[in-house]
Formats: C-alpha cells, structure tokens, sequence
C-alpha cells in the first residue's frame, strides 16, 4: 500500500507541477476519482505556450484488457504524441467497449481532463483498434456530441444510428483478409453512413489480414484528423499531380481558397503547359502498405481561377478532389528541335 502511494503521489507531483513529454499512468481513483485505469500523454510543448490542445481518446483492443495498464499510450510518433493530448482507457477485464459502464466511466475521465487540461472541447477525436474499432463506433453513437472526428481501425458499428451522425466525419480502416471482424461488416457501416450523407473515408488493405494496426496510425490520419474540428463543416482531401507526382496537399473546408502552382514546362523536350484538370475522389495510398480508399461520393470538380495559368487558385468543392497540371509536345517546336539536331550532325560529318 505505501509503495502504491507514493507511486500515485510522484506521478501527480511530476503532472501537476510541470507537465513533460511522458506518458502518466493513472490507477483506479487517483485522479478525480478515475473508475477505470488510464495512461495520459501531453505534448512536449505544453508547459511553453498557452494555447488549447486538440485531445484524443484511444480505445484498446480486447487482448489488453484488466487493470494492470499494460496498454498502449495511443498511436505511436511524434506526429499523434507532440500534436494531441491522448487519454488511453482501460477496459476491465470480462467487459467491452460496446457495453455501459466502460464507455459511462471513460467519458467521465474525458470531462474531468478537461477540467485540468487546455482541451479545444472542439476537437476531441477518438479512434481504437479491433474491439477499440467497435468501441469507437459505439462512442460516437452513445456520445454523438462529443466528437469532432472517429477512426476505427479494424472494426464495425452496424447498430449506430447513422441519422444522428451526419455531421461527425469518419474514417475507417480494415483487412481484406481479416478473419477474426470480417470486412463486410465494416462495410456496412460505412454504407449505412454514406445512406445517410455522413462523411466517411474507407481505406482497405488487400493483404492484411486483422493488423498489423500500425499503418492506420499514419501521418495522413493524423493531418486529417487535427483539421477537423465541431460545429465546421468537414475537411475534404486536396491533391495536386503536378505531371510528374501526387501529393496530398492537405484537408481544406468547402469554399477555401487555395494558390496552386505547376512545375515549369520541360523547354528541351518542346513541352508546353496545357492546363488544370481536376477529379473527385481521393489519392491516399499508404507507402508501404497498397491500399484501396473511397470517399465521400463526388458531387462537384470544384473551380479554378484560371485553368490556363500556370499559378493560380482554386476552390475547393465539398468532397475529396485531386487537381492535376497537364502537359503536351509542341508538334512545331519538336520539329525545329529534329531539324536542329539534323544540321549539328551534317556539321559535324563534314
């Protein structure tokens, strides 16, 4: 009992009196009367500034239930650790996520947080893997105010009520090859989502079976999920090909305006700058895992300021797009490079 004490006594000193990069842990009632154990992770800047930080809460999967928080802190890299403060919950052993009394008593630690803590209330996210994927769902269902965005990794949530969840956006992730929660069901949930105009991301990895987890926990995930924020409307992605690569530009809101530039035509090879095309849909591919992502339906191109130039603007529509600069050979500077190149031979012949 004495060593419990004073493990709870320094791990409230060193928390309370100056927050560091390190991960808390917190045992049945030692802060605000906690009814589950929990790991706490604070951004290494926190004691430097004096701005509100987005929280994310992650729900564990079945196998590390108990009270011994013999958990994970959350998603690995400094992209999720140095960006959110993370509140990681541990299911009691012989319960799940999808029941009452865990989801009851780890809202309460939530509210309690953000009592101590400089939460934007305006971006709290939640995402967890397996049983954690189902218990993200059900959150979101129990708690449809809460949210600001929800990433289930490996999970389902057939039973949400999809009408009351419109206007929190979603992204899931699954195993083509998972036997233990089988795609289809994930799937569902993802239509029963879309039925009712809700946005949502779904990316499936053709090889993986259930996990490794790892690869959803991407730096991508993470951008999309610190641009969402309550009561905004939802962030779509923005790609540009720039006829030589894709890359994600970012997550922007319906109507924002952004400057865009293409690479300068290849002079040498008579290439000549044809224009901006633009397409819905999304061109997140994980690096190392192939990956296959559908998004919001398509409904708009969005709108360039002037398609012809080589820097110009453009609104972003309400879904994901991907922009790309065009290129074509000038046929007549092609020919005068040909005949060019003819003359320096015969000169060089003679």
């Amino acid at each position: 009992m004495k060593t419990h004490l004073l493990f709870v006594l320094a791990a409230t000193l060193c928390c309370d009196l100056a927050w560091a990069n390190e991960v808390t842990d917190y045992l049945i009632g030692a802060r605000g009367g906690n009814k589950l154990p929990y790991r706490l992770s604070i951004p290494d800047d926190y004691s430097k500034n004096t701005k509100d930080y987005p929280l994310l809460i992650y729900l564990h999967g079945i196998s590390s239930r108990g009270s011994n928080l013999k958990i994970g802190a959350g998603p690995s890299g400094k992209h999720w650790t140095e960006k959110f403060i993370i509140v990681a919950p541990q299911c009691p052993a012989g319960q799940t996520w999808w029941q009452a009394p865990p989801m009851d008593n780890m809202r309460k630690i939530v509210e309690y947080e953000k009592t101590q803590l400089r939460v934007d209330d305006d971006r709290v996210c939640v995402t967890g893997y397996s049983m954690g994927g189902f218990g993200t769902y059900n959150l979101v269902h129990t708690y449809p105010k809460l949210r600001a965005a929800a990433a289930s990794i490996f999970g389902t949530g057939t039973w949400i009520k999809a009408s009351a969840l419109k206007h929190i956006p979603f992204w899931g992730f699954h195993g083509a090859r998972d036997n233990r929660v089988q795609l289809s069901g994930h799937q569902k949930t993802v239509d029963k989502l879309r039925a009712a105009d809700a946005y949502v991301r779904f990316t499936v990895f053709p090889k993986m079976g259930h996990g490794p987890f790892g690869p959803s926990f991407n730096p991508t995930l993470c951008a999309w999920m610190l641009a969402e924020k309550r009561g905004t409307p939802h962030n779509y992605e923005l790609s540009v090909n720039d006829g030589t690569r894709t890359k994600l530009l970012g997550f922007l809101e319906p109507k924002t305006v952004h400057t865009i530039t293409a690479r300068a035509p290849d002079q040498a090879k008579g290439e000549v700058f044809a224009g901006w095309t633009s397409a819905g849909g999304s061109a997140y591919k994980h690096p190392t895992h192939a990956s296959n992502t559908t998004t919001h339906p398509v409904k708009s191109k969005g709108r360039f300021g002037n398609a012809r130039a080589l820097t110009t603007t453009f609104t972003m529509p309400a879904n994901d797009v991907i922009i790309t600069a065009t290129y074509k050979i000038d046929s007549h500077k092609e020919t005068c490079r040909d005949h060019n190149e003819e003359n320096s031979n015969e000169s060089t012949a003679s």
